[in-house]
Formats: structure tokens, sequence, C-alpha cells
């Protein structure tokens, strides 16, 4: 994964391609931006073992009035209770439990308490994150995603927003939608922007004919990949 990120800086920097200088003035720049704060393309999307990669906060199920935080990094687990209570005092510190990932793996209790306060669901994600299975590309700053995923086609994007609601939501950004609009067309109406402004990208990409070519090219391509095999 980094190193197609770091292969899409470089390609950035050239811009020979037809397709690539359709991209968008606004995606590039917002991808610039990203990657110019930081000191390099992969300090930008770098995650210290301190980094929350599950941070979630909640009143536990009644009768129980106590509050319940859960925070995950790529080292430890972090469960904290403050105690709620007409006895206890306003200043009261949590009580905080810490372990690493192997440890919580066996730890019935903590595991327990979340799937109280969090559901079944959340525990599950923790799980696969503490037994390594960590989906990082959805840890990458917006803009840095969205350059990568303008790079596919139509297809591959539908099958992208399936995985996880995070990338749902990326490949129905309106930046993607405008790229891929200026790689597909040939000619844009003068008024194309302040249109879009108003109906979104991804309406006015899907109302034009241009969807069916780049649909018909793919299945052209398709059946020529039959033909040789």
């Amino acid at each position: 994964m980094f190193d197609l990120l770091q292969e899409h800086l470089h390609v950035l920097g050239k811009m020979t391609t037809a397709e690539e200088k359709k991209l968008t003035d606004n995606l590039k720049q917002d991808y610039l931006n990203s990657v110019l704060t930081a000191k390099s393309a992969t300090d930008s999307i770098v995650i210290n073992n301190y980094t929350p990669l599950v941070n979630l906060s909640g009143q536990d199920k009644p009768p129980s009035k106590n509050f319940c935080q859960l925070l995950v990094s790529k080292s430890q687990v972090i469960w904290r209770t403050w105690i709620i209570s007409l006895r206890s005092r306003q200043s009261a510190r949590p009580v905080e439990i810490k372990s690493s990932h192997e440890d919580f793996m066996y730890d019935e209790i903590i595991q327990r308490d979340i799937r109280r306060v969090f559901g079944e669901a959340t525990l599950a994600h923790v799980r696969r994150i503490c037994s390594g299975n960590v989906d990082w590309i959805v840890y990458l700053p917006l803009p840095i995603l969205l350059y990568v995923i303008s790079f596919l086609d139509l297809i591959d994007i539908a099958n992208l927003s399936m995985t996880n609601h995070i990338l749902h939501e990326a490949c129905n950004n309106d930046l993607i939608w405008e790229a891929m609009y200026y790689r597909y067309m040939t000619t844009v109406p003068d008024d194309i922007s302040a249109l879009a402004a108003k109906h979104g990208w991804k309406k006015i990409f899907f109302d034009n004919a241009v969807h069916q070519r780049v649909l018909l090219s793919r299945h052209k391509k398709y059946d020529v990949n039959l033909v040789n095999v």
C-alpha cells in the first residue's frame, strides 16, 4: 500500500498522460496539501503506537449509569469506566484497564464489557485489530484516499464502495465524480460546474451518456479477453 502511494506521488510530479491531466485542480490540490504538510508522503500516513484506531465512549446499559470509554491503538487496548452514583465524587478518576493486544484476546471480562456497552460488532472489530487484521487504507488522510480512488475505473469504484462504510463515503465523494466526469468527457459544457454545484457531480455524471460509453468499452475489452483465452 505504501509503495502504491509513493508511486502515485511520483506520477503527480510528472503529470504527463492525458488521463492524469484531466484530474481536477481541487483533487490534486487537496492531495498536495495533505502530502506537503508532512515531511514526506509516508510521514503523512504513518500511524504510531498511540494513534487511536478505535475511540468510543458511551453510557453503560441500565440500570447502571456508569460512563465508559474504549481506546484501541496499534499496541494496546484501554478500557475506562467512570463510576456514576450519588455517593461518588465528581472529581473521581476513572477505573482504567490497559492490556496488550495479545492479552486482550484472552481477557473475557473486558470483552464482555465491550459487548454489553458497544455491541457485538464493535467487539468483533476490536478482536480483528488485536489479531492483526487491520484495513489500513481506511486510516489514510481523506485527500490521499480520494487521490488513489480517482485512478480506478467505474466498476472498481462500485466494488470498493461496498467494502465498508468509510470507503462507501469516500467513493461517493463529489471530488471523485468530478474527476470521473473530466476523465471520460471529450467536451465539457461551460455551465457544467454551476449545474454540478446544484445537483452534485455524481448525478451529472450518470445523467450523461458518458458512463454508457465506459461500460461498453469495458464490455468490449472483456469479450476480447474471452476470445484470446
